[in-house]
């Protein structure tokens, strides 16, 4: 057990306390990964959409000092043929996701059984094969598609 503390978001009231400091992060996030189908204000939007839906899964990781070190923003789709929780963004301090996934991933699966999923999907678009070793393989993710785009 890791010394983060955790904190599902659940109301617009929570998120206004905690909002400007995930846009400084969600860049930092984008910034590394590029912008490959999602923007900051983008992403920002998504939060404020469905954080009170029951849909959205916005996990705030503290540390003992009560900074917030890292986040998972992830969006219930349901469909006709199951449900499932496509992951949006991910972003934490040099460290930190390595040393907890293994927590909030079990957090983030615990959300989406409550409502039914049946899989999470997560899209990697930097340094896809190297992250797939270091962090999602072990959690049991596997490759089924690709990331494809066209340069104009």
């Amino acid at each position: 057990m890791s010394d983060i503390h955790y904190r599902f978001i659940e109301s617009k009231h929570e998120l206004n306390e905690y909002f400007d400091r995930l846009i400084e992060c969600s860049k930092l996030a984008l910034k590394k990964t590029g912008e490959h189908g999602i923007t900051c204000e983008i992403l920002m939007g998504q939060m404020i959409r469905y954080v009170e839906t029951g849909y959205g899964c916005l996990l705030l990781g503290f540390d003992i000092k009560g900074e917030l070190v890292g986040f998972l923003f992830g969006v219930l789709i349901k469909s006709s043929t199951g449900s499932w929780v496509e992951v949006t963004a991910l972003w934490s301090k040099p460290g930190i996701a390595s040393a907890v996934k293994f927590e909030a991933f079990n957090l983030l699966c615990q959300w989406a059984k409550a409502r039914n999923a049946t899989k999470i999907l997560a899209c990697v678009s930097r340094s896809p094969d190297v992250f797939y070793e270091f962090f999602y393989k072990a959690l049991g993710f596997k490759r089924v598609g690709y990331l494809l785009e066209a340069k104009l």
